[in-house]
């Protein structure tokens, strides 16, 4: 019997994965795509559980100066021999993750800020006996690394590591930062939303606007923060959502991938089962099925059904579920011409040209970021803002029916 490759179950590190021998489901087209949008920063926002993180890995494996060519060996990629000479292993390349920036209190999230920060400043620890750098330039190394920073000191730090490492290698930087929105949500939960924001609108601002040793940037989240909160003065800034036609492919798993995997595990009788569980997904032009590899290991579609529910459903209740007071609906179970009183507000939802506000549209917005409301409506996402009041509002109207979607969380929320 023909042994299989291993299935990389909770693995975002490309380079392990590819080492390893598991699975992979070919992105590397995404590397193309980058180069070819020629945006200085692209913001791809995208569900959970739509391998942004394993996307970053492997974008930070093909650029950073001394890769291993051998990890793009087969792939799309390896095809375009002139662009592999020309970018692979080209760049010096910073890449953060915030996903662990999460606290309850302001204090904390800044320690855990300054810690993910440090990390990877610190896998730089070969500037200090660089030829290239000054004296100066190695104190502010090491003013980098410490780890009581003050405010001021982490605002530049992103951008004083990539004046630094382009001394060094006489090479513009990369950066790379994923789930650059955690900080944000959780310091929105906690209520310590206007130092954080103020603290990201600096610390992005600095090394991704007018910074002369940036080559280009790309960030990754599951929602899209209004450009005027912390992306201000960005020009040649690109932001691409579910909605969007470009990049539609690049995240999560296409029918044709999912078919493929199933062949391959002997499961392809499967597929219309997998479909019914987990399609509802719409990427641009693209159908992209919720898909776990888990799915694999128990060889029956269905048994992960709970888990997709808990990322989809439950997760916004505890989220928001607590604020949500009641969810009514008229006889056509459509918003239309009831009310929702939610976070502690009522709201009349009076049909298609009638603008969703503040609390409602809270929870849309969270719908649409984990992409269930994608496959039924063809408008954009909604911007939210907050007003010169204090209040939250959003450009929004949802002419669409969300009964399926309140339904679920009428059962999960009891």
């Amino acid at each position: 019997m023909e042994k299989k490759l291993k299935l990389p179950i909770g693995i975002e590190n490309f380079s392990e994965l590819r080492k390893r021998n598991y699975y992979y489901v070919d992105k590397t087209e995404l590397i193309e795509q980058v180069l070819e949008d020629g945006s200085q920063v692209i913001l791809f926002t995208r569900p959970r559980r739509f391998g942004k993180s394993l996307n970053m890995s492997m974008l930070k494996s093909f650029f950073e100066k001394e890769t291993d060519p051998a990890l793009f060996e087969g792939l799309y990629i390896a095809q375009n021999i002139e662009l592999c000479r020309q970018y692979m292993g080209q760049y010096p390349v910073i890449s953060i993750s915030l996903k662990g920036v999460d606290s309850n209190s302001y204090e904390g999230a800044y320690k855990l800020l300054v810690q993910s920060i440090c990390d990877e400043i610190e896998r730089f620890q070969f500037l200090i006996e660089s030829n290239e750098l000054t004296q100066i330039d190695k104190k502010r190394y090491f003013e980098l690394i410490d780890r009581k920073m003050e405010p001021d000191t982490l605002a530049v730090s992103l951008k004083g590591l990539t004046l630094l490492l382009e001394k060094h290698y006489h090479q513009k930087v990369v950066v790379l930062i994923d789930e650059y929105d955690v900080p944000l949500a959780k310091a929105y939960e906690n209520g310590y939303y206007d130092e954080m924001i103020l603290l990201i609108r600096n610390l992005f601002g600095n090394v991704l606007k007018t910074n002369d040793s940036l080559a280009f940037a790309v960030l990754t989240g599951c929602l899209r923060i209004a450009k005027e909160s912390i992306f201000t003065g960005l020009n040649n800034f690109k932001v691409y959502s579910i909605t969007d036609d470009e990049f539609d492919e690049t995240f999560g798993f296409t029918n044709k991938e999912v078919m493929e995997m199933l062949q391959y595990y002997g499961l392809s009788d499967r597929f219309d089962e997998v479909k019914e569980w987990y399609d509802g997904y719409r990427f641009g032009n693209a159908d992209v099925p919720w898909f776990s590899c888990g799915i694999l290991t128990a060889g029956c579609p269905y048994l992960a059904a709970d888990f997709y529910y808990i990322v989809t459903v439950s997760f916004f209740f505890q989220q928001a579920g607590n604020h949500i007071d009641a969810i009514s609906f008229g006889d056509s179970r459509k918003i239309q011409a009831d009310a929702v009183i939610c976070f502690g507000q009522t709201f009349e939802v009076g049909g298609k040209d009638k603008p969703v506000e503040a609390g409602i549209c809270q929870c849309l917005l969270y719908f649409f970021g984990i992409g269930r409301l994608s496959r039924f409506v063809d408008a954009k996402p909604p911007e939210v803002y907050q007003t010169a009041d204090g209040g939250v509002k959003s450009s929004a109207a949802f002419p669409v029916d969300v009964s399926c979607i309140f339904q679920q969380i009428r059962h999960f929320g009891g």
